[in-house]
Parts: C-alpha cells; sequence; structure tokens
C-alpha cells in the first residue's frame, strides 16, 4: 500500500527505526502501525510476514465482495487490498472493502482517495493498539467507525473472526447494533449477505478453528 501521504505529512510522528512499510495508518497525528512490526524489529519475522490477511480474514474478504458484487449496479466501484483513505492532514485511513459512488470519485492516481465511501467494510484489527493512546481495540474500532461516519460514509460493518464472531453495524443518524455471523446485514441498494450462511454455502463454516 503506498505511503506517500502518511510519510509526507507526519515525518517527526514515526519512529526513525521502524519502516514506512510497517505503517498501517495515522489517525488525528498519531502512527498507528502493523500487528507484528515488533517481530520484525525484533529480527523474528520478515516485513512480508507481517503485511498479509490471515486465510480466514481473506475468506471472508473475498465472499463478501462476491457476493455483493452480483447486486452493486455500475454506480458504484468497488475496492480492496487495504485502499488507502486520506480525510485531512494527519488523518489516514485504510478499508478492507471500500464502495465509491463512481461518478464522486474525480480521478484514479497514485494518492489515496480522498473522497469518501458510501460503504465501508472491516473485518479485524490490523492495526497494533497502544492502550495508552486508544484504550483498546474496541474502542480504536469505535474510534474509527465515528471518523468514517463524520467523513461522510454512510454505513460501516465491522467484522471480527475470533471466538465472539461479532458485526458491528454502524450507520449515520441511527443507533449502532452489534450483532451476530447468522444475522442477515443489509447496506446499500439491496445488498445483504449472512456471513455464517456464506461460509456455510461455500464449505469453510465447518473448517474454523
Amino acid at each position: 500500500m503506498d505511503m506517500a501521504v502518511v510519510t509526507a505529512e507526519s515525518p517527526d510522528q514515526r519512529r526513525s527505526d521502524i519502516p514506512p512499510s510497517l505503517i498501517y495508518e495515522e489517525l488525528n497525528g498519531t502512527v498507528l502501525y502493523r500487528k507484528g512490526y515488533r517481530d520484525v524489529l525484533a529480527q523474528t519475522k520478515t516485513v512480508d510476514e507481517v503485511m498479509g490477511s490471515s486465510s480466514l480474514q481473506s475468506a471472508i474478504i473475498t465472499l463478501i465482495l462476491l457476493e455483493i458484487g452480483k447486486t452493486l449496479t455500475e454506480e458504484y466501484f468497488i475496492v480492496s487490498n487495504e485502499p488507502g483513505l486520506h480525510l485531512a492532514p494527519n488523518n489516514n485511513l485504510s478499508n478492507d472493502i471500500a464502495i465509491f459512488t463512481l461518478t464522486e470519485i474525480s480521478q484514479f492516481d497514485k494518492k489515496y482517495f480522498s473522497v469518501a465511501p458510501r460503504y465501508v467494510i472491516e473485518v479485524d484489527v490490523k492495526a497494533d493498539i497502544n492502550p495508552q493512546e486508544f484504550g483498546s481495540e474496541e474502542d480504536y474500532i469505535f474510534y474509527k467507525t465515528q471518523m468514517l461516519l463524520d467523513f461522510g460514509v454512510e454505513q460501516v460493518i465491522w467484522i471480527t473472526s475470533d471466538k465472539s464472531r461479532k458485526i458491528l453495524i454502524a450507520r449515520q443518524g441511527v443507533d449502532w447494533v452489534v450483532t451476530n455471523w447468522e444475522s442477515v446485514v443489509e447496506f446499500g441498494p439491496g445488498c445483504r449477505f449472512s456471513l455464517q450462511g456464506l461460509l456455510q454455502k461455500r464449505g469453510i463454516a465447518g473448517l474454523l478453528s
């Protein structure tokens, strides 16, 4: 993922001994590094080993992409693979799936997207969260979700793949909802999915540890 925006805007916020490739996001001037970056610094893992998603995270993202791709019209454009989102100076986020209205994108270039997606779908927390800065991972999820909504995103869906197997559904102007994988999640123009149903349909549900 291109980190040019982050490194150009916040050189004083980064530790000089951490490679820029390990930067995941920047929230209000606070740089967040990828989970596992400490292992890289300790030379017990390589940068490549902490860059990717787990097999379960990848499966979830892929199944959702395939499912919603059947419904969304050409008015919308889906991007994945950690597209960068530039909200403001010192605020650069990463998403798992972002769905834009195509007419609102002025150009595709080497920079982050600077227009709000209509919908964002996240799977787990991929940043190393410092409790002194953001509290728990749950606090970070709520904080980032609110930032996205304030930026203009209509709906944020956040999936956790740990034993809790929860889904946070946050929309502008209504109470947020936390539900389970079995529930049917609806968003956008007719998009709906049950994550558990997708996993079962593809024969993956029985392979979960």
